[in-house]
């Protein structure tokens, strides 16, 4: 198999505010009810929150859900090593996570684990790269070969960058191993 060059990376595609509304109206047309709002937290974490499968796959019941089964404003992660705090404010990942949870909540007849994570597949806990592929086909399914979890992460940075945000905050905020790493997706115009 013949690769890129070393050095070389692929450019990854933004994604626009109404493509992103046509992939939420696609998950709500094409997904049996009770894979909608989980498939619609998947694309928020990405889109909204920058996150990629391996910090997906890191989340717990208990960073978003406090001790009283109250959805909680934001999630506090440590990753590499660092601290960061993400706050959940965009109404449509909102409700999508209450309605996540209350499925989840209704269908157990126990107390749910705190521990055990956000997300699930049908043979348990998804590998980084499983919910990756995962969140990627949610894409592509909506007519969107060419967006993935890339696209998502590349798409928030340049939506703060356009707020005013600086790379630097930034890097704080998505604890990004180094800067290098960060600024490979911010857009050239920006």
């Amino acid at each position: 198999m013949v690769g890129r060059p070393k050095g070389v990376t692929k450019e990854c595609n933004e994604i626009s505010g109404s493509e992103f509304i046509k992939i939420v109206e696609s998950i709500s047309l094409s997904s049996r009810k009770s894979d909608i709002d989980r498939k619609v937290c998947l694309i928020c974490f990405n889109y909204y929150l920058g996150m990629k499968g391996r910090d997906i796959c890191n989340l717990k019941l208990s960073h978003i859900i406090d001790d009283d089964g109250k959805l909680l404003g934001g999630i506090i992660l440590i990753k590499s090593n660092k601290k960061i705090s993400l706050r959940l404010n965009n109404s449509l990942m909102r409700e999508s996570l209450q309605s996540y949870w209350d499925s989840l909540a209704s269908g157990s007849d126990k107390s749910l684990d705190m521990s055990m994570p956000l997300f699930k597949g049908q043979k348990g806990a998804y590998t980084p790269a499983s919910l990756t592929r995962v969140i990627n086909n949610i894409y592509k399914k909506a007519g969107y070969p060419d967006i993935t979890t890339h696209s998502g992460k590349k798409s928030y940075i340049n939506n703060k960058l356009r707020q005013g945000l600086s790379v630097e905050v930034l890097f704080k905020v998505t604890a990004d191993t180094s800067l290098r790493n960060l600024k490979r997706y911010k857009t050239s115009e920006d």
